[in-house]
């Protein structure tokens, strides 16, 4: 990202701070702006997080926040954070949670878009008067090319196959769960979130990335399926996915559009039932549809 928490880190008096980024223009700001703030405990790196090569046991700390769901292959990310990290030393992470009802929308509506749709998307946006937090959020959501969502127990999985100890959260999560509020402030539920302890070496993240299982992540859709109150939603978007995507690229961002936001922003961020959600989220497709 753009290094605030590098910076953090850095100013929090971390004696010497790596920040790799995948972005050459948040890498030039960064340096820029460390060499204009006499920051010098700040190393930025341009590269891939799956492909970088930095030593091995090195850091006492590794911090990776909104960047596992969004790898080719996750738990091969995990598996280099551990090798990088010093026996004895921590990993805090956070992820995407799959089973909750942000991300079931998120999912229906990625489905409903194509790759050709994002300048008719700014378009609309601009048009719109959409404010910048709104319109950033959407754009993230639904056009980042890569979302891997997972659950607990998958994580859990692959962290018991790095010997990697849990040292928080203690407790377990539900798989599926439509109640969530999004965002669930101030632990924000919806995510998963991680510190987990090296206490043991295990073999390079590339031959013992075999056996993890987080490669994809899990299907927000299909966990949705096991939810009796999400058939009226489910049938909904299965009705209206094939009809959004026989219209023009201007029609469908407009449509779209206001699906998510009335997804996100009343119904994702306010207390109720699962099946009020699926319900109203399934009224409002409709209701769409015959427009």
């Amino acid at each position: 990202g753009t290094g605030r928490d590098a910076l953090a880190w850095a100013r929090l008096g971390a004696g010497d701070v790596t920040h790799i980024e995948i972005s050459k223009e948040n890498v030039n700001r960064l340096m820029n702006y460390a060499k204009a703030n006499k920051v010098t405990n700040l190393k930025v790196i341009h590269s891939d997080i799956l492909t970088v090569n930095l030593d091995s046991n090195a850091y006492d700390i590794v911090r990776s926040r909104g960047v596992v769901h969004h790898l080719g292959f996750p738990g091969l990310g995990i598996a280099r954070y551990s090798k990088w990290v010093k026996k004895g030393g921590y990993i805090h992470f956070n992820l995407y949670r799959g089973g909750t009802f942000y991300y079931y929308g998120v999912k229906q509506m990625r489905r409903a878009i194509k790759s050709e749709d994002l300048p008719a998307f700014i378009e609309y946006i601009e048009t719109a008067r959409i404010d910048g937090d709104r319109a950033g959020i959407l754009i993230d959501d639904l056009f980042v090319p890569t979302m891997h969502n997972a659950t607990h127990a998958l994580i859990k999985k692959d962290l018991t196959t790095l010997k990697l100890e849990i040292i928080w959260p203690l407790r377990g999560f539900d798989e599926v769960n439509h109640s969530i509020v999004y965002p669930d402030l101030p632990e924000k539920h919806e995510h998963l979130q991680y510190w987990v302890r090296k206490n043991q070496p295990h073999e390079e993240p590339e031959k013992i990335s075999k056996r993890l299982i987080y490669h994809k992540g899990v299907d927000d859709i299909e966990l949705a399926r096991l939810l009796p109150e999400a058939r009226i939603s489910l049938d909904a978007f299965e009705k209206f996915i094939p009809l959004i995507r026989n219209v023009s690229c201007s029609v469908r961002a407009k449509i779209i559009t206001q699906i998510y936001l009335f997804h996100h922003y009343e119904l994702s961020k306010k207390a109720m039932s699962s099946l009020e959600r699926h319900k109203r989220i399934a009224d409002f497709i409709y209701s769409v549809m015959k427009e």
